[in-house]
């Protein structure tokens, strides 16, 4: 069980220096639609068949043009009302959850991360999938069962596109370049996609409530403090964690420094070792000495791997260990779907504002 679950924390982390990736100019908060500039839609109210429908003179009846520099083709005719729709992604997957739209086609590789991450969440998960077909893990997902389930739209990140043409064939396929789309275009798309670009909206739009009463509950305390991010990939040395993930996108709305490590942007941590996360070796743990330090784990073997950081001197040394202001946290960290960022901002209530945020801004995705 512990081999499995490190095998599904690396496969997440893979497939999520993702959509949270900021590679392209951060949108802003959505308002009135403005996240939507990246879309080929002329929509101008809130009307939900209206804004989901723009183009669709250039597609023949029953299908709307969806059109995005960071999709396969650059732009695609898709069902104005999809009904099955086949979901490849794991924050697809749980954006269809909180949608509560029931795909018919899932990964199990998803439901058991999505389940993993959020305990509360597996039971409803199960059965929004209930009927749908299971393709497989993220080894490789099965083109047969995909087509036996008859889908008129797929959504599918790019991590396989040798498979677009083939998916193609079986349905209009929505596959997206998952490194050059931040989490707000990523589900922006996906709502414009299968008709439902309101209702992701106003996802958008509890998640910037919740955001600006953080700002001002932090207001209200004075002084914001720096916060440092830390994750174990099954290896025993933590990677600094930066603007590839959607966490970054929270602290910046939420105006809350994320602190700098040896001074390099994210572009040269990328050119320097590959990716976009910082290797924090023992000589180097004083440069992540935040006011505030979060660790993210959530398997046995990362536990054991922070233990064993507990108790290295050097740890002790550290400022923010000494003001006991280091707060360990699962994984969803990494993500970038509804459940998780709202749960980031509970975490972020209690780390660095110092309040329940039940008593402030109760998560509206949590059932009481």
């Amino acid at each position: 069980m512990k081999n499995r679950l490190t095998t599904l924390i690396a496969a997440l982390v893979a497939a999520l220096l993702l959509v949270a990736c900021v590679a392209v100019p951060v949108a802003e908060p959505a308002s009135d639609g403005a996240a939507a500039d990246t879309l080929a839609t002329t929509e101008d109210s809130t009307s939900e068949t209206e804004a989901d429908s723009a183009m669709t003179d250039t597609c023949e009846a029953g299908f709307n043009l969806i059109e995005h520099e960071h999709i396969m083709g650059t732009s695609i005719c898709v069902p104005v009302s999809p009904e099955r729709i086949a979901v490849l992604d794991f924050n697809q997957t749980s954006l269809f959850l909180a949608l509560d739209i029931a795909p018919v086609v899932y990964s199990s590789t998803w439901q058991e991360m999505i389940s993993t991450q959020n305990p509360e969440l597996s039971g409803q998960l199960e059965e929004l999938l209930t009927d749908a077909r299971d393709a497989g893990s993220t080894a490789g997902f099965s083109l047969e069962t995909v087509a036996a389930a008859q889908p008129d739209l797929i959504l599918a990140p790019n991590y396989y596109p040798d498979t677009y043409d083939a998916l193609a064939e079986i349905a209009p396929t929505v596959m997206y370049d998952v490194e050059n789309m931040n989490w707000r275009e990523h589900m922006l798309l996906t709502g414009h996609s299968i008709g439902r670009s309101v209702e992701v909206e106003e996802l958008f739009t509890s998640v910037d409530a919740r955001l600006e009463q953080l700002t001002a509950t932090i207001a209200d305390e004075g002084s914001t403090p720096s916060i440092s991010v830390l994750g174990f990939y099954g290896d025993p040395v933590p990677y600094a964690l930066f603007d590839s993930f959607a966490f970054a996108d929270i602290l910046r709305q939420a105006e809350i420094p994320l602190h700098p490590v040896g001074g390099m942007s994210s572009d040269e941590i990328m050119a320097e070792y590959g990716s976009p996360v910082l290797p924090v070796s023992l000589e180097m743990l004083d440069l992540i000495d935040a006011e505030r330090l979060l660790v993210v784990v959530d398997t046995a073997e990362g536990e054991g791997f922070f233990g064993d950081l507990q108790q290295e001197a050097v740890w002790g040394n550290l400022s923010v260990v000494q003001s006991e202001q280091v707060h360990a946290r699962g994984s969803y960290w990494y993500s970038a779907n509804p459940y998780d960022l709202h749960k980031i901002i509970d975490d972020l209530f209690q780390i660095v504002a110092g309040v329940d945020p039940a008593d402030i801004s109760p998560n509206p995705l949590v059932n009481e």
